[in-house]
């Protein structure tokens, strides 16, 4: 068996400070409409869900997703090479370890896989390092998996560096998770 390791990318291999821009909102406005804030949480959606939120919040209809999916990874070309997101300390030793170790890499995430590549381009990781195979984007997916979609009970597996250690757990939902 081959290890694979899942890396997440806001909050994990780069920095997700507060106040950062909301292309989400940006992006309805070059759509011609009104941006409104969704009432609704959106940490652990995909684009493609935030967007049908922006959407449904400003009154537009959802037909639009593909054209705002498409404007918010031109925006976000252009945002990122202008506002390049900073590196978790000890993100880019982890995965050159990893690769270092023989096992493969991937990335999953809600992004879209432009939004994907440009994040990690611009934080100077590079994003080729990742299988693009293995690597999981829910970014155009409709019904994108978050973790609080998963039933309780169902497996669930996770990487974290501890102490500069990998370590991979597994355990079963809404049970605790193993220290």
């Amino acid at each position: 068996m081959r290890i694979a390791v899942y890396w997440d990318i806001d909050g994990t291999l780069l920095l997700s400070p507060p106040g950062r821009a909301d292309l989400y909102r940006s992006t309805i406005a070059s759509l011609g409409g009104t941006p409104v804030l969704p009432s609704q949480p959106r940490d652990g959606l995909t684009d493609r869900r935030v967007g049908e939120l922006y959407l449904d919040a400003a009154g537009m209809p959802l037909a639009l997703i593909d054209d705002f999916l498409a404007e918010l990874d031109r925006q976000s070309v252009a945002y990122y090479v202008e506002h390049p997101r900073e590196q978790m300390p000890g993100a880019l030793a982890a995965v050159a370890d990893v690769a270092g170790r023989g096992w493969r890499q991937a990335v999953m995430s809600g992004n879209t896989p432009t939004r994907i590549r440009t994040k990690l381009a611009t934080a100077g990781i590079d994003p080729d390092l990742f299988d693009p195979a293995t690597s999981v984007s829910g970014g155009s997916s409709v019904t994108g998996v978050t973790w609080a979609d998963k039933p309780v009970g169902s497996p669930v597996t996770t990487s974290w560096w501890s102490s500069g250690t990998p370590r991979t757990i597994s355990w079963r939902r809404g049970r605790p998770m193993p220290r």
